[in-house]
């Protein structure tokens, strides 16, 4: 396989994801993916993989999607596998079921106006909006823990507080964009799944806390994307607390203010 190409394809079951379920992707990233493109290109379109292969020297990367055809439609789950050449390049790509391809080329919901009908004058649309905030996640949780029930109280009122600001100046909301990152201690897997778990449990705060679970999207960045560089050879508790801006969840919020 060292072309990227296999004899035959084998996806992983599931339920073996971390991301339980599976996301809905940003489509307009998936159709940028293409033959040629790095890892990091990869992981900067579609995150890190959804399942425990590995990141660095593996030649499959597997994710877990959803798509919805139609709002209020129902749900499809779909599979995406990424195979890579020895120089880590990704060569070819593949779907389970084979037909989660169309969702790429699915235009936007576009119907014809019957042709008798003159358009009535529609109102100028009101300005959107975004916003950015960031969170610093040695005061949401326990250190190194994700889970809701680590969560420190006062990461819980921080939490609430955001969602209250988030309904309290947009009229409607279109998307939430959260997104967990980690330090550079550990591993690159298990850093990749501590981030994104941390956004899963801000995630799960925000629609305890009455904002739409629809509008939400969950991304882990693990250690890739750090705020501070921080030099090795001193004290680990040095170390940490050097660390500490790069351990947070970055949430961004678009909607109509």
């Amino acid at each position: 396989m060292g072309d990227g190409t296999v004899g035959e394809i084998v996806f992983p079951e599931p339920s073996s994801a971390w991301a339980k379920g599976g996301i809905f992707p940003n489509v307009d990233n998936l159709r940028q993916v293409g033959a040629g493109v790095t890892k990091d290109q990869l992981h900067d379109l579609l995150g890190a993989p959804h399942f425990a292969e590995g990141i660095g020297a593996v030649r499959e990367w597997d994710y877990l999607f959803q798509f919805r055809a139609v709002p209020g439609t129902r749900v499809t789950t779909c599979q995406y596998k990424v195979l890579f050449d020895k120089n880590s390049l990704a060569r070819t790509f593949h779907w389970k079921p084979a037909g989660c391809a169309a969702f790429l080329d699915a235009p936007a919901m576009a119907m014809a106006a019957p042709p008798a009908m003159v358009p009535s004058p529609q109102p100028e649309p009101s300005s959107g909006s975004v916003t950015k905030s960031s969170i610093g996640t040695d005061g949401l949780f326990r250190f190194g823990k994700h889970a809701p029930e680590d969560l420190l109280p006062e990461g819980r009122r921080r939490i609430a507080a955001l969602a209250a600001q988030v309904q309290r100046d947009f009229r409607s909301v279109r998307s939430v964009r959260i997104t967990g990152h980690a330090d550079r201690l550990g591993t690159i897997a298990g850093n990749d799944a501590l981030s994104v778990s941390r956004a899963r449990t801000v995630r799960a705060l925000f629609v305890r806390s009455g904002v739409p679970e629809g509008v939400m999207q969950v991304h882990g960045e693990g250690s890739r994307r750090p705020l501070v560089a921080c030099p090795g050879g001193v004290p680990r508790a040095v170390l940490v607390a050097c660390l500490q801006p790069n351990r947070r969840v970055e949430i961004e919020v678009a909607g109509e203010s």
